[in-house]
């Protein structure tokens, strides 16, 4: 027989001490976020169907024409800047009628020849006020009811005698003046004479006031149509009242 055969010299390595290192792990990766949405975008406006017209070329430009026409002393039309004051004193004779301007002002604003009568209830000042007026005791004018500017005109009864005699009165019936104005024709008595809150304005047929009439002449003469929608009128009136002279503006359409 064989004898066996010999067993290998080296022994069988020696296994590992330590056990192999684990790979390191990657982290894991966070998902991707959801990219934000568009908003939609706004449909486009449809383009003008048409080019927009020239500006005009021409312009518009307006020529006013402003006459005015009165009546003279003998009632004839003339020319407002040919209109002749009256002779101012109302001292030549019997007065049958007189006109006044109510003004509202005190006894203190008085401005007259006269060594007139005028007393005054309170401050006398009254913006709107009941008139009445007697000659020798018998009423010719009954609450006449007026404003500042307002005329008021004593009724012609024969002549107007000796004295002319008014009361202002309050709205509410308050007296607030007395005055005596002497129309015997003898006496210093002119217009635009003041007495309280009376001005005189007319004495029979001499008369401070005179009616007159505007016109407007309007005309284009620009090359442009236009359309009058509004006239407006600014009028600058001046007024002499106790020797001071007061203006002011007034506007209408």
């Amino acid at each position: 027989t064989e004898p066996p055969t010999e067993p290998p010299t080296e022994p069988p390595t020696e296994p590992p001490t330590d056990p192999p290192t684990r790979p390191p792990t990657q982290p894991p990766t966070r998902p991707p976020t959801r990219p934000p949405t568009l908003l939609p975008t706004e449909v486009p406006s449809e383009p003008p169907s048409s080019n927009p017209s020239e500006p005009p070329t021409g312009k518009c430009s307006v020529e006013v024409t402003i006459s005015c026409m009165g009546k003279n002393q003998d009632g004839d039309d003339v020319d407002c800047k040919d209109i002749q004051s009256p002779e101012s004193s109302c001292s030549d004779g019997d007065i049958d009628t007189l006109s006044f301007t109510y003004i509202g002002a005190a006894c203190d604003k008085s401005a007259n020849t006269q060594d007139d009568v005028c007393e005054d209830f309170g401050n006398g000042e009254l913006d709107d006020a009941i008139i009445t007026c007697f000659v020798d005791g018998i009423e010719v004018l009954s609450d006449k009811e007026v404003s500042v500017g307002n005329m008021l005109e004593v009724p012609a009864v024969g002549s107007l005698s000796e004295t002319l005699s008014c009361e202002i009165l309050g709205t509410t019936n308050n007296r607030r003046q007395m005055v005596k104005i002497d129309t015997s024709g003898d006496a210093d008595l002119y217009l635009k004479d003041i007495y309280g809150s009376l001005q005189v304005e007319s004495c029979d047929d001499k008369n401070c006031l005179v009616e007159v009439e505007y016109t407007y002449t309007i005309e284009n003469i620009g090359n442009l149509a236009m359309d009058i929608t509004l006239l407006e009128r600014t009028s600058f009136v001046q007024v002499e009242l106790n020797g001071e002279w007061r203006s002011g503006i007034q506007t209408d359409d």
